[in-house]
């Protein structure tokens, strides 16, 4: 997005939709580390190709907003901390890093789903079309799929959302990061800076 050419109307539709949160549930911008700061504050516009199918993570990790204004998305939202542990359950194992946890999402049919389910995972499922708007929370993986249209495009921002179950989720992500061997010194940060504050 760029000054002058829509971005401030973008910016402004993105910071109106975080006022739906009670008063110091969102971390503000001037309250953020610079390095975290820029991606918070940054509205990106975003576009898929039409035969997508994939397992991610928001950019982040963090919390998204994110908007279509045209085509259909179908998703499937996985809460990371009951993913790894039914995931860990069904495989028989200690540890998983990031990209195995997609992978194994990527791969679900709808009867595997429904035995993720059965051993705890939560999962929200959508059917997103244009001019709608869907919240995904921090640490949660996204599994969508192009269901309709050639032209799939719209805008997203990341927040950070001062929730312990948040934070939970975000730090069960670190750890698959860990496992991953990736940076997550930022992520700390974030994780920081999500966990609600305590009352003296």
């Amino acid at each position: 997005m760029y000054t002058k050419n829509g971005k401030e109307e973008c910016d402004s539709f993105f910071d109106k939709l975080n006022k739906v949160f009670d008063p110091g549930a969102t971390v503000a911008a001037a309250d953020l580390p610079k390095s975290i700061s820029m991606v918070t504050s940054t509205t990106w516009a975003w576009g898929d190709d039409s035969k997508l199918k994939c397992a991610s993570v928001t950019p982040n990790g963090l919390a998204m907003w994110k908007y279509l204004a045209a085509g259909e998305i179908v998703w499937y939202l996985l809460e990371m901390r009951t993913l790894r542990s039914a995931v860990h359950t069904i495989m028989q194992k200690d540890s998983s890093g990031t990209q195995e946890l997609l992978d194994y999402v990527t791969g679900l049919t709808l009867d595997s789903l429904a035995v993720l389910q059965e051993h705890g995972c939560n999962v929200l499922h959508a059917t997103q079309a244009a001019g709608q708007l869907l919240f995904v929370p921090a640490g949660w993986v996204c599994a969508e799929m192009c269901s309709r249209g050639v032209l799939v495009y719209g805008l997203r921002r990341t927040m950070i959302f001062n929730s312990e179950i948040s934070a939970e989720n975000y730090e069960q992500l670190i750890g698959c990061h860990s496992v991953d061997g990736k940076a997550v010194d930022k992520m700390k940060e974030a994780l920081d800076l999500m966990r609600p504050i305590e009352d003296d």
